[in-house]
């Protein structure tokens, strides 16, 4: 299925930067839920399609790396119930349509793993589609920084091989049942937590081990290694508390000043039509 278009919820865009936002060294992930409309007359093998994405499964990394990330079946499952809690709920059928990525200094476009990533999920759904958020770029001016987003999908060449294929991306309104960035940001912190809690429980066990194996020797330098990873664990949460925080104080700033410009041109269609009423009124038209 080639899809003509990719329709992304102006919540889920301010949640998925605010998520890339929180690595600047490695790529992080999540899985697009929502659903895909095919085109009037398009056939199950083919046709032009509009993919349509309400709400994310935000994703816990284990293996952290600066240049890749791995969706694994526990992952997919998990998100595939998420999808179908959240249809339960809202009445509208949803189900696990693409993947997200980050690309922290580099390009928006997808890398040559990336596009055979996105091959491998098309075999299963032709429909499947791979988003990608740019983040930590310089801009023209040294102190800008860019934000950009990109929708692809892989096509086959061959021997296995795939080459990608842009979609163009829309930003539309968040519907009736797509996820708010006021429940967003909540899950997005438990991830990220987690993901902490876990560093530093490995780092912790990793130190347990090593003074068992020293037999009671090393100990202040175990203890000074136990504080430094105490004191990392704090200030990544402290971070992301940060991180999340601030884009729901920007959400809320952005959807004051959208409301404001809303009454004031509620406001202005009023005295319009006051003004009308008393010009057509029948006292008017004596005078």
């Amino acid at each position: 299925m080639s899809l003509s278009c990719v329709e992304l919820s102006l919540d889920l865009l301010e949640a998925c930067f605010a998520h890339a936002l929180t690595a600047e060294a490695e790529e992080v992930m999540g899985l697009l839920l929502g659903d895909v409309s095919e085109a009037a007359g398009a056939g199950p093998g083919g046709g032009e399609s509009t993919a349509r994405i309400w709400a994310l499964s935000f994703q816990q990394r284990i293996d952290k790396r600066p240049d890749r990330v791995e969706v694994g079946p526990e992952q997919l499952a998990a998100a595939t119930q998420a999808a179908e809690d959240h249809g339960q709920r809202t009445g509208k059928r949803t189900r696990v349509i693409g993947w997200y990525h980050s690309h922290p200094h580099i390009t928006v476009l997808p890398s040559h793993v990336d596009v055979q990533t996105q091959g491998s999920f098309q075999m299963l759904d032709s429909g499947f589609v791979g988003l990608i958020f740019s983040c930590f770029c310089a801009g023209a001016a040294q102190h800008e920084k860019r934000l950009q987003a990109s929708a692809f999908q892989a096509f086959a060449v061959g021997g296995g091989r795939f080459e990608r294929r842009l979609v163009p991306l829309r930003f539309v309104a968040t519907p009736r049942q797509g996820a708010r960035l006021g429940e967003l940001m909540p899950a997005l912190t438990r991830v990220q937590l987690a993901e902490q809690q876990h560093a530093f429980e490995a780092a912790a066990e990793r130190l347990r081990r090593l003074g068992a194996e020293a037999g009671g020797a090393h100990g202040p330098a175990l203890e000074s290694a136990r504080l430094h990873h105490a004191s990392l664990f704090a200030a990544a949460v402290t971070h992301h508390l940060g991180t999340t925080g601030a884009a729901l104080v920007q959400a809320t700033h952005d959807r004051l000043r959208a409301s404001q410009k809303r009454v004031g041109s509620l406001e202005r269609e009023r005295d319009a039509l006051l003004l009308n009423g008393e010009e057509t009124s029948p006292q008017g038209a004596e005078q």
